[in-house]
């Protein structure tokens, strides 16, 4: 029995380990980019779904209004338009009729997707905009300092980078063999039972053996050209790859965050939804006294519905951003104000 014990004189062993541990590394954190993107993708299902559904309900609300107000306007001449303006009504009311199955087929298509994310069969209840976290983005030098330390790709591509550095060590070493230690231990027997004669002593005799020594192979090549080639192409286009993410980090970030922060000002400038309802009550009554014509009093709807229309992109942008800014940085950035 024995034991050997190979040499790493070249650092094989080592520059192996290395890319190993590289490439293990890199598994993870495409784990962690994919829990985050999920975590967005959520956020961002739920968001649309719960705008989409205010929209729809806002719309809902518009259209039967309007309804009452076409059959309380049956008899109205508008003073520009005439007998016409209720042929256009109609076909407004129509074009509200199309936007909501629109809106219902968006919201529904989101709603499919979140099942399809969180894997249940449950009806879906979206929480009302408002309610789902948005916080204020960090300062920009916190981000830029959060994105430089944990951003995923980022790591990844240093990573890379590390893997082709141990890769192309290899396969500068080529295929020299590393030296080896060996210790072994036995015993051999000697003796005359096996002769024709017999002399004096016992019948056999053991006799205990150690061997120690070094076996140190002759290399016969250095490398192979072809493959030192090729890990030397892998190790430049990671050294490109880093580069290329780091000259863009920044300006994403930057660019991302106040994205971010328009939408939020966006948000805040809008307001709740019913805030127009006293505006519109107004508009109704000059309208039926016939003190407006029909297009200053559908403007008004259509302004606000366009309102409407912003506070649900705002939202949903705002949601999307959030998302990106997080994969930018590496980290969640609303359990801030859980």
């Amino acid at each position: 029995m024995g034991v050997t014990q190979e040499l790493d004189v070249w650092g094989k062993q080592s520059a192996r380990r290395d890319a190993a541990d590289a490439a293990m590394r890199q598994s993870s954190l495409g784990g962690e980019a994919q829990r985050l993107q999920t975590r967005a993708e959520v956020r961002l299902g739920l968001m649309t779904a719960s705008s989409l559904t205010e929209a729809m309900q806002s719309n809902a609300g518009t259209l039967a209004h309007l309804r009452r107000i076409r059959g309380a306007s049956a008899g109205f001449v508008d003073p520009r338009m005439g007998y016409y303006a209720n042929t256009v009504f109609n076909s407004d009311l129509a074009g509200i009729e199309s936007d909501l199955r629109d809106l219902k087929e968006a919201r529904d298509k989101a709603l499919l997707q979140l099942h399809r994310l969180i894997g249940i069969k449950e009806e879906i209840k979206p929480p009302a905009p408002e309610e789902i976290p948005l916080p204020p983005a960090p300062a920009l030098t916190e981000l830029l300092n959060r994105a430089h330390e944990k951003n995923p790709e980022r790591l990844a591509a240093n990573l890379a980078l590390a893997r082709a550095e141990s890769n192309e060590r290899l396969a500068m070493l080529g295929d020299r063999p590393n030296p080896s230690l060996f210790l072994g231990a036995g015993q051999n027997t000697i003796g005359t039972s096996n002769l024709g004669l017999k002399g004096p002593g016992p019948e056999n005799e053991r006799e205990r053996t150690f061997r120690f020594g070094a076996k140190i192979p002759i290399p016969i090549s250095k490398y192979n050209d072809g493959a030192l080639e090729a890990a030397r192409q892998e190790k430049r286009k990671a050294a490109m790859d880093l580069e290329r993410i780091e000259t863009q980090l920044d300006f994403s970030v930057k660019q991302t965050a106040e994205r971010y922060t328009a939408y939020r000002e966006a948000i805040c400038e809008i307001g709740p939804v019913g805030d127009s309802g006293s505006n519109l009550a107004a508009i109704d009554q000059a309208f039926l006294a016939g003190r407006i014509s029909y297009f200053d009093f559908m403007g008004e709807y259509e302004r606000t519905a366009k309102v409407l229309k912003r506070r649900a992109d705002s939202y949903i942008g705002a949601a999307a951003s959030l998302g990106a800014l997080e994969l930018l940085t590496g980290q969640t950035l609303d359990k801030e104000q859980e």
